[in-house]
């Protein structure tokens, strides 16, 4: 078993020498969003959906090594004395012994003797040992664990190893610049930086020069080096100092205040400067293990966009990207990390994670009940009846609620837990996001695509696969409408975003980002949503669907009928399918309508 908690994305994973048995984040039972707590919630559904108990559990391992963690944290405070003051203060006032003393309490939690495994060490076997190859180049880059910000290993399958070959440490670190001016321009650290990400379309790269001169520096290999004169997070409450307000000549964005040109403007800027650097360091990582392959993980290697940018000019074609990137992927890469060492003989190629459902499932007995339960009227279908009439609902442009089989590992959902649509509705992205998801109206959603369609529809390469909405693709020049980006409508220093959205740019324009790129998601037979996807191509003649989580605004993805029931009957999404079940809205009673209106959960959600 492995576990990783205490910090963000806290989850629990149990595997075998065989195989990934569980998987899964403490966000999804608490539904905290970003839970750091132990992981108690994911621990107990683990046991009930494997069928185990802790006494068949050989061995628990920890995604990280406090001790070296308390070091750096330690000996910043240190050197930062005593202009940190209040930082140190803030620390002490927070202060939980379990955080920071992590192997003692899960040691006394569990009566098992806990193994220690290094944060990068725990994200390079997560993607390595889950990939395809049998050998490869490890490039792990994040904010910071312990005192790693950026390693490159050396991995081969034979007898297996990973071999640390190169490290950069804190506080020079690319996450930590992407992440201070993701909080720059309002969004939340570790949980806002891909909103960030979508953003950048919307900007011109005007202040790229201004952050290579005063904030970031990095050589012909990509390593970096941070001026911490612009930066607080070694000293202050805040991530930036006050001399990057004067650099900028504009405040932080206020969390829920209107978005900025010049927000959108420093979102497209940073990304140029990030992609820049990640190009240089994937480079650095083939040239100096002389590798064909590469495996990427750690919080950047969720940077869809920088992946995609990988794909266009890296020399090589083999790039894989395990799904649960952060921290949560720690979990995982730390329980494989102790098969390996226990099995130091052994050849592992029986880990290729060729999807990532590896969580909770629900029978028909307990899906049906929990539908009573919630006073809905349903029909109970053969999975092939299901899948054509949904299908003729989405080509009416009906949103579905789609709850099928495993739930899904790491932040994406996959075709488990997903709200699924036309991309062929102009008017579908605003819809969605307004009065679905309830979030920002700039989000862009995501393309799943039948693999074999792939290339004809986007610049794809043909039989490259992109199981995990890793990668940005561009919308193929036959499939659009439109080769003018659109440009920013400013008013007073502020950009009317809702304008932009809905600019028709191709004949998927529900799944088409302002750039023209999509975040690409392929789908092939062992996704549980393949045969709709199959009948809807036969009726639309589109293999193309928006997928986006089902889940609202500051809510984790759902993970239990329940959960489900409560998103498909608080917002304005049409169908809920659970397993074989089919619930429309249109057939509720009023009474059952009423009921939910005037619900608890309508504020929370809100």
């Amino acid at each position: 078993m492995g576990i990783s908690c205490f910090y963000h994305d806290s989850a629990v994973a149990l595997v075998n020498d065989k195989e990934i048995l569980f998987a899964a984040q403490e966000e999804r039972f608490s539904r905290k969003k970003g839970d750091s707590n132990f992981p108690d919630l994911a621990l107990s559904a683990m046991f009930d959906e494997c069928k185990v108990s802790l006494e068949d559990i050989t061995h628990v391992s920890y995604y990280e090594d406090p001790n070296l963690k308390l070091d750096r944290i330690a000996k910043t405070f240190l050197w930062g004395f005593p202009k940190n003051s209040r930082q140190i203060a803030n620390f002490v006032r927070h202060f939980r012994r379990e955080r920071y003393f992590p192997i003692q309490y899960i040691e006394s939690k569990l009566g098992k003797k806990v193994r220690i495994h290094k944060h990068h060490e725990s994200h390079a076997a997560s993607t390595f040992l889950t990939s395809p190859f049998n050998s490869s180049a490890v490039l792990v880059i994040d904010g910071v664990g312990e005192w790693a910000s950026t390693s490159i290993f050396l991995a081969k399958r034979d007898h297996p190893r990973l071999e640390l070959i190169k490290e950069e440490t804190f506080p020079n670190s690319l996450g930590l610049f992407y992440a201070t001016l993701t909080s720059y321009a309002g969004f939340k650290v570790n949980s806002g930086e891909y909103k960030f990400m979508g953003l950048a379309p919307y900007g011109s790269p005007k202040y790229v020069e201004l952050l290579r001169r005063n904030l970031i520096h990095s050589d012909d290999d990509g390593n970096v080096k941070l001026n911490m004169k612009f930066f607080g997070f070694t000293r202050n409450l805040t991530m930036w100092s006050e001399r990057m307000i004067s650099l900028f000549g504009f405040n932080p964005r206020d969390p829920e205040a209107r978005i900025r040109q010049f927000d959108c403007d420093l979102a497209r800027s940073t990304q140029q400067v990030l992609e820049e650097i990640y190009v240089k360091k994937a480079r650095h990582a083939l040239e100096i293990t002389k590798q064909e392959n590469l495996c990427l993980a750690g919080g950047v290697a969720l940077n869809c966009v920088a992946n995609g940018k990988l794909r266009q000019v890296l020399p090589i074609e083999n790039i894989f990207v395990v799904p649960a990137a952060g921290d949560a992927g720690g979990a995982l890469g730390a329980a494989l990390l102790t098969v390996v060492q226990e099995n130091p003989n052994s050849r592992f190629n029986l880990f290729n994670l060729k999807g990532a459902f590896l969580g909770t499932s629900y029978s028909d007995g307990e899906i049906e009940t929990a539908l009573n339960e919630a006073g809905l009227r349903f029909k109970k279908l053969s999975s092939q009846e299901l899948e054509i009439s949904v299908a003729k609902m989405l080509f009416q442009e009906k949103s579905v609620g789609w709850f099928q089989g495993k739930m899904e590992y790491g932040p994406r959902a996959l075709g488990a837990r997903s709200i699924i649509a036309s991309a062929v509705s102009p008017n579908m992205q605003s819809r969605l996001n307004l009065q679905i998801k309830k979030r920002e109206s700039f989000r862009p959603f995501a393309p799943m695509i039948l693999a074999e369609q792939a290339h004809d529809w986007f610049n794809w390469p043909k039989g490259a696969n992109s199981n995990f909405m890793l990668f940005t693709a561009d919308v193929a020049d036959k499939k659009r409408v439109s080769n003018n980006k659109a440009s920013a409508n400013s008013y007073n220093g502020d950009i009317d975003l809702t304008k932009i959205v809905n600019m028709p740019r191709s004949k998927i324009p529900a799944v088409t980002h302002v750039d023209m790129s999509a975040r690409l998601q392929t789908i092939s037979s062992e996704n549980p949503i393949h045969g709709l996807l199959c009948e809807y191509f036969k009726i639309s003649g589109v293999p193309v669907l928006v997928n986006t989580s089902f889940n609202v605004r500051n809510e984790p993805i759902v993970e239990s009928p329940t959960d489900a029931i409560r998103c498909f009957m608080t917002t304005d999404i049409d169908i809920l399918v659970l397993g074989t079940y089919l619930v429309l809205k249109i057939d509720q009673a009023n009474a059952t309508l009423k009921l939910w209106e005037n619900s608890k959960y309508v504020g929370e959600l809100d």
